[in-house]
């Protein structure tokens, strides 16, 4: 007697109808459930442990018809159903997907790095950069599969510890733990996790058993120097680029679509404004950029203004109301780095957001960094504490296209070596061709 050959259904659900109206039905089906005697259009449905006793037919397939795909292929292993023609119906998209496709590859815990990020060291800002190029190479080094960050908290159970919040508000902090240390992490490929702890103490019970800790020093709970700029030296020398950072996959997406809309055959310039109500005098010089850019041929070039994130629903600047903006941008780091990665050039003044350029494999940029002694944060001093030479290009710069000029953001100096480096660019790409 020959065996009947059938498609299982797994699970009664609004998913199941769908498929039964759908080309994908053979009319060959036997419905299943866990429990079974579960009813669907007339007929009811068998439990797992009768489908597997069944001697009178073949399972030509699988359809899973049920969000609990993990469990119901864990539940058929165990009874030694045979998964090779197992597929998952996805009703939002009226397609079938084999399971091995849905797959999540097992980590090896082993192969894991756990870099601790410690706020008590380090300002939730983009001083991350440095810190996750740094634990990339770490991983890179000792040839390891993923990073686990985890950001330690400046705050304790211990009532003898006092931490500090010295320059934000506490909403203000919690905000750009969010959306720059956490987006900056996501922007290393080899990130698998991130980690917010939520208070130190927990930090030794997380990875007291781990193999590898970075920095080496987190191992005893606390993290007590912050990760200099100086740093990324021996690191660059060990390997001759730190271009790790790349956006993720739907960011690049959103910004090809928009320059397939918008943008088209133009080439992308973007501006990136600083526009912080400290230390204003390192801000962008509106008034520059503005006549600067009221002056390119926008019939060859096209400007977009990439605002500071805390104004990004903002009014434009005075002097910039004509040119776009691109709000997605400035409100989602993530979105930024992959305009930053799809553009022609990047333009603007030294900045956390624009200081991520460098990281990016073969972006461009001319990026303005005066020197100010009046400013710590800009004095020549501050500038050798991190490495840089003056007069220079920063040291870890991806390629030679990334240019910095360290002097103000004047239109004579805007304009002078924004057609000295498209010069550049157009004569790379012109021996390119040959």
């Amino acid at each position: 007697m020959s065996k009947k050959s059938v498609t299982v259904v797994y699970g009664i659900t609004s998913s199941t109808s769908k498929f039964i109206e759908s080309d994908y039905n053979e009319d060959d089906n036997l419905f299943v459930t866990t429990h079974g005697r579960e009813p669907f259009r007339g007929t009811h449905s068998i439990s797992l442990c009768e489908l597997a006793e069944r001697n009178d037919i073949v399972i030509r397939r699988i359809i899973i018809c049920s969000e609990a795909v993990t469990a119901i292929l864990s539940s058929l292993r165990d009874f030694n159903i045979h998964l090779g023609n197992c597929f998952f119906y996805n009703h939002s998209k009226d397609q079938l997907t084999s399971y091995k496709e849905l797959i999540i590859p097992a980590v090896e815990e082993e192969k894991i790095l756990y870099a601790v990020y410690d706020l008590s060291s380090h300002l939730p800002c983009f001083d991350i950069t440095t810190f996750s190029i740094l634990a990339e190479h770490e991983r890179r080094k000792l040839k390891l599969n993923n990073i686990c960050f985890i950001i330690l908290p400046n705050i304790s159970t211990q009532k003898d510890y006092e931490g500090v919040r010295q320059f934000h508000t506490e909403e203000d902090y919690n905000w750009r733990v969010d959306h720059i240390v956490k987006s900056v992490m996501r922007c290393i490929p080899s990130c698998i996790s991130i980690v917010e702890l939520p208070f130190r103490e927990k930090l030794s019970s997380f990875i007291n058993e781990s193999r590898y800790i970075y920095p080496a020093e987190a191992i005893h709970g606390s993290v007590k120097t912050k990760t200099p700029t100086t740093s990324l030296k021996p690191a660059l020398a060990s390997c001759g680029n730190l271009a790790f950072m790349k956006p993720p996959k739907n960011a690049i997406t959103l910004v090809k679509n928009y320059i397939g809309n918008y943008v088209k055959d133009k080439k992308l310039i973007t501006v990136t404004l600083r526009e912080y109500q400290e230390q204003v005098v390192r801000n962008n010089d509106i008034q520059s950029w503005s006549r600067f850019l009221n002056e390119i041929d926008t019939e060859v070039y096209y400007p977009i203004i990439v605002r500071d994130s805390y104004y990004s629903a903002s009014p434009m600047p005075k002097g910039l109301e004509a040119f776009n903006d691109f709000p997605e941008a400035s409100a989602d780091f993530l979105v930024r780095l992959a305009l930053y990665q799809e553009a022609y050039l990047n333009m603007g003044v030294s900045t956390g957001p624009t200081f991520t350029i460098s990281f990016i494999k073969d972006a461009r940029s001319l990026i303005f960094h005066p020197i100010d002694e009046d400013n710590p944060a800009s004095s020549s001093e501050a500038a050798r504490k991190a490495g840089l030479t003056i007069g220079a290009d920063y040291f870890f710069n991806d390629n030679e296209f990334q240019k910095t000029i360290w002097q103000r953001d004047s239109y004579e100096n805007i304009r002078h070596n924004f057609y000295k480096l498209i010069e550049k660019i157009s004569n790379h790409e012109h021996e390119e061709l040959q």
